[in-house]
């Protein structure tokens, strides 16, 4: 049997929502191979712990929201290491897939995205992780949708100096009165001019909630969440029928476990099913959508 596994460890560079997308990924890949099996792994080193007690502490809660299957100890087996998708692994996978002999792949974190992406008409309409919604823990008292409306979230990543390892002069910031708070603005209304049913937003971000006033002068049924618990809003992303993504690894996986329609910049990192990508732009291409291609709006 081969066993399959990507690492957890977020070396103080990782947030929650990069380091569950690859655990999730690694899932796919092991599904892909006949007789493979996934091993999941603990939380460690995540950032964006300071406001939520100690990092060992808020990785553990990570660990048992995700609750990925076959978080065990690693088979004393050899564990051999592959950094990209090469012939070698091919071959690899080739020898030991029906093998009787035992093997663990431990694949590169960073390989497994470009996979993702290339394989998303596969994993995606197949719904391969499905059997991964059903692991997720959240308390039920802490629920707070309103199920008899149409909730929108929408998700303002912002750059929080104190909290966030990189530094680059061109990652995003939010602030009152910004191309990024009027992109924000035109498509809540859009989506109060588009959809006739009674509706609750909901905004997710971190900073001080006046700097979010604008949302509320609207005159809509708006709700913010600003610096909770980021389990507790993620929970809520996926729950809600519509999701607004920032260029985000937490945007991107409640595209993932979530239902309903997600609405993206035409440059997202990554590809999703169930989106519709505007193309709104509002700031200059940060260095991650210089590197990559711009989806196309069928993905």
């Amino acid at each position: 049997m081969l066993y399959i596994y990507t690492p957890a460890d977020g070396k103080n560079t990782e947030g929650i929502g990069a380091m569950a997308q690859y655990q999730i990924h690694a899932y796919n890949l092991s599904q892909a191979i006949i007789g493979a099996r996934f091993l999941g792994r603990d939380f460690t080193n995540l950032q964006h712990y300071q406001d939520y007690g100690t990092q060992e502490e808020f990785c553990k809660e990570c660990t048992e929201f995700f609750n990925f299957p076959n978080r065990i100890e690693l088979p004393d087996l050899e564990v051999v290491k592959f950094d990209n998708f090469t012939p070698e692994f091919e071959e690899f996978v080739e020898k030991y897939q029906n093998s009787r002999e035992d093997k663990i792949i431990e694949i590169n974190n960073f390989a497994l995205m470009p996979w993702a992406d290339t394989n998303v008409k596969w994993w995606g309409k197949e719904r391969i992780f499905d059997s991964l919604i059903p692991h997720i823990r959240f308390d039920p008292s802490k629920e707070y949708l309103d199920t008899n409306k149409l909730n929108v979230s929408m998700h303002i990543r912002n750059f929080m100096p104190d909290r966030d390892n990189d530094h680059s002069p061109t990652r995003e910031y939010y602030e009152p009165g910004s191309p990024k708070e009027k992109y924000f603005l035109n498509l809540m209304n859009g989506i109060e001019e588009t959809f006739e049913f009674d509706k609750e937003f909901h905004i997710y971000s971190q900073g001080q909630e006046e700097w979010f006033d604008s949302f509320l002068n609207q005159g809509y049924n708006v709700h913010l969440h600003i610096n909770e618990h980021p389990l507790t809003s993620l929970y809520h992303m996926i729950k809600c029928d519509i999701r607004v993504l920032s260029n985000s690894s937490m945007s991107y996986l409640a595209a993932l476990y979530g239902n309903g329609l997600s609405v993206a910049r035409d440059n997202f990192p990554h590809a999703t099913l169930n989106t519709v990508y505007t193309c709104l732009l509002y700031t200059s291409p940060s260095p991650r959508d210089r590197t990559r291609s711009r989806m196309p709006s069928s993905a």
